[in-house]
């Protein structure tokens, strides 16, 4: 089962968050909480991103703009790097003689 954090549990985790700045990053749509009957539940990967938020803005002196910019791009490039190995999960797929031509044909690009 997946652990998952009350706000009060993934503010006290990291404990440069304020429960102010947690409500902007949510706002701002940078941290997606999943709703519960009790109030927002974070997940691991919601509490790594807070994580990273505040050394971007704490200790890289990004303003809150700026922090979501940079997850924003984090996020695209994941997405990105999925996509790549999808791609290459389906070329791996195909018969030796296809593999050889697309590799022959990357090549020459």
């Amino acid at each position: 089962m997946t652990q998952r954090f009350s706000q009060d549990a993934a503010l006290a985790a990291l404990p440069r968050l304020t429960r102010t700045r947690l409500t902007a990053f949510i706002a701002e749509d940078v941290i997606r909480p999943t709703p519960s009957d009790t109030g927002p539940v974070f997940a691991h990967i919601d509490i790594a991103r807070l994580h990273l938020l505040c050394d971007l803005t704490d200790t890289l002196e990004l303003d809150d703009e700026a922090a979501s910019l940079v997850i924003a791009l984090i996020d695209q490039l994941h997405s990105a790097r999925a996509d790549l190995m999808t791609l290459l999960r389906a070329i791996d797929a195909q018969p030796h003689d296809i593999r050889t031509q697309l590799g022959a044909a990357i090549a020459r690009l």
